[in-house]
């Protein structure tokens, strides 16, 4: 079965840009093409691409990486010992799991601040926070966790994530101000408050304004905020059939020199492109690196 690109981002962790530029240079996979011209992977170019995304987080260029024949390349990844980062985020992930599994409320709001406590902010995100998310998710659609379960994490994490941005306020009219939202018919919200706490630790005055807004209305909140950037999510699950109208709407809303983010599932969007002055951003980590970006022009 061939995957296209937003599947495939999702599931290596790497943002559609990052894989295309990874194509394009280094031919690190070669993707068929459907007769509309889209790329279409294997899952051989999946599993290659995850221990390409695992080969450079340990430190390997990719252009090296990337000429590696694929049993080199599971020889070198797969001998790589973890981090000890890596062991302490993969520990508190598997601990947070097990205590929303025993409806420990207690124990996740400790477990979570251990994360913010003893790893860098992208990694508590990348590595304990998100995962741990998706997770719980999984369990709950097998019946393996409840739906009072689920809610119980959620209601940890945005407890905990808040506090921490909160904390991060104290000089925010030094800041760039970000807007950060669902539209209409979007409901999930926990993915926007991560992208929050990233963006509050990279120097951002970050205004998070919820769940479910009108795309009309939030343009103007923006506006009248100042907002350098906002960002939405899209996860297609919700009452909006089609988030592409909305995402139009709301560029239409915003001030020619606001940048507007898109993140969650590219497959919400189905196969129309973004309207113009409209980044997608596959991840998290995706996220963090053009907030870096951002910051220092």
């Amino acid at each position: 079965m061939n995957h296209p690109i937003g599947v495939v981002s999702r599931r290596t962790g790497l943002a559609t840009d990052t894989i295309r530029a990874w194509e394009r240079r280094y031919g690190a996979v070669r993707p068929v093409r459907d007769a509309a011209g889209r790329r279409l992977y294997a899952a051989e170019d999946v599993a290659r691409l995850q221990r390409l995304a695992r080969g450079v987080a340990l430190g390997h260029p990719i252009g090296s990486l990337a000429r590696l024949p694929d049993d080199a390349l599971v020889a070198l990844v797969d001998a790589a010992q973890p981090s000890p980062e890596e062991r302490i985020g993969r520990e508190l992930r598997r601990d947070l799991v097990a205590a929303v599994a025993r409806s420990d409320a207690a124990a996740c709001e400790t477990i979570l601040w251990q994360a913010l406590a003893s790893l860098s902010p992208p990694r508590a995100v990348s590595q304990v926070l998100a995962p741990a998310a998706r997770e719980v998710g999984e369990r709950w659609a097998r019946g393996t966790l409840s739906i009072a379960q689920e809610h119980l994490f959620t209601a940890r994490v945005q407890r905990v994530v808040t506090t921490a941005i909160q904390a991060r306020r104290w000089d925010a009219e030094r800041r760039p101000r970000l807007a950060i939202a669902t539209l209409s018919g979007e409901r999930h919200y926990l993915g926007c408050l991560m992208a929050a706490f990233l963006a509050a630790v990279r120097g951002f005055d970050v205004c998070e304004l919820g769940p479910d807004l009108p795309a009309k209305e939030l343009g103007a909140i923006a506006s009248q905020l100042g907002a350098r950037l906002v960002a939405i999510a899209v996860i297609g699950n919700g009452a909006s059939a089609n988030p592409m109208t909305g995402i139009s709407a709301l560029r239409d809303h915003l001030p020619e020199d606001t940048e507007l983010w898109i993140g969650g599932f590219e497959a919400a969007l189905g196969d129309r492109p973004l309207p113009d002055r409209c980044l997608w951003i596959g991840t998290l980590d995706a996220f963090a690196d053009r907030l870096a970006l951002l910051a220092s022009d």
